[in-house]
């Protein structure tokens, strides 16, 4: 079992507790012990039928995606918005891969059409959707597929890339978005790779979603703030107003692009150049 597995049945164990010790002083007191054992009973199947799926779900997955709103409060939502959510989400998970793939290696990775992401369900008033990125083989229940030609460092770097797309939400405030989440990102290039999929998986409250709250193995009593169209416009703004910082040192490793700047730096350095950039 995994921790949110493990919270659930915590709560569990703690409410038949409450229901024996209900049961023993219903008997001392001559009251049926039956009645005052329901209201403990219902709370137990409330917890299975609407948490302990779930727990699993998040335990099993890289990373889970509940949307909320009017478009999916039942149990029949209309199949645009379901096909919708689902190609945004694949389409932007696929792009979190691609790009920290691009980041760690100079392979061309050809994304394989059978990995999905797969449906978990649609129960009370939200669609949820689990993601898991496996590393090798084909994945029996849910039939997706590897990245192919990824070397096993990578892939655990597209996983974590991917789950981190849930603790985002965390730093959106109303007018910008907090200064700690270098912290969490301190990469550049990762940070902006998983706020462009945030804000992009974001609502827009145009197709009845008003809200999409992500999961990730971590700590389930962390509580997740969701996304919603104020997150987007702020993500947004964020993304299209970066913070711009100068500086001088050197650099080891695979130059990708070079401005008009850092070329004539290169042309009047030049000596240094060759034994910094290999």
């Amino acid at each position: 079992m995994g921790a949110w597995t493990d919270s659930v049945e915590a709560r569990a164990r703690i409410i038949h507790g409450q229901a024996t010790a209900a049961r023993a002083l219903a008997s001392r007191n001559h009251s049926d012990p039956d009645e005052v054992e329901q209201p403990y009973l219902d709370l137990l199947r409330r917890l299975y039928r609407e948490e302990f799926q779930f727990a699993q779900l998040v335990d099993s997955s890289d990373l889970v995606a509940r949307f909320a709103g009017p478009a999916v409060s039942r149990g029949n939502p209309p199949v645009s918005v379901v096909t919708s959510m689902f190609t945004n989400l694949r389409k932007q998970i696929q792009g979190i891969a691609k790009s920290i793939v691009g980041l760690t290696t100079d392979e061309r990775v050809r994304w394989p059409a059978g990995l999905d992401p797969r449906l978990a369900g649609v129960a009370h008033g939200s669609l949820v959707v689990g993601i898991r990125i496996q590393s090798d083989g084909v994945d029996a229940e849910s039939g997706q597929q590897p990245l192919p030609e990824v070397s096993e460092p990578v892939l655990r770097a597209v996983r974590d890339a991917v789950r981190s797309v849930a603790s985002v939400a965390r730093y959106v405030r109303g007018d910008g978005i907090d200064d700690s989440i270098e912290e969490e990102f301190p990469d550049p290039a990762v940070r902006d790779t998983v706020m462009v999929a945030a804000s992009r998986l974001a609502p827009t409250g145009r197709q009845g979603i008003d809200s999409l709250a992500f999961y990730g193995p971590n700590d389930p009593s962390e509580e997740a703030r969701p996304l919603t169209a104020s997150s987007r416009r702020t993500l947004s703004g964020a993304i299209a107003r970066p913070v711009r910082v100068s500086g001088r040192g050197s650099f080891v490793g695979v130059v990708r692009e070079i401005g008009n700047r850092l070329s004539l730096a290169r042309r009047v350095t030049r000596p240094q150049a060759r034994a910094t950039d290999q």
